[in-house]
């Protein structure tokens, strides 16, 4: 997501996560090990993101796949 390495990208990153935390949490979410769970949810979206892109398998149903992730992410803030 960043390309910029550095302690200012660094900061930004962290400054993002909190306000996405504090977002889920003003939600309804639970807080319990929120920044991880936010990390865990982060790399699942990140990892299909480059499944979609870059490899492209003919035999994946990427939409059916989209919504296991959203099942999981909604599945792990309870």
């Amino acid at each position: 997501m960043y390309i910029r390495k550095g302690k200012k990208s660094v900061f930004f990153n962290e400054k993002r996560t909190l306000k996405s935390r504090i977002l889920f949490v003003y939600n309804g979410f639970r807080k319990e090990k929120l920044k991880k769970k936010m990390h865990l949810i982060v790399n699942w979206i990140d990892n299909l993101a480059h499944e979609e892109v870059y490899h492209k398998h003919v035999n994946l149903d990427y939409e059916v796949m989209e919504d296991i992730v959203i099942e999981a992410i909604l599945s792990i803030l309870k």
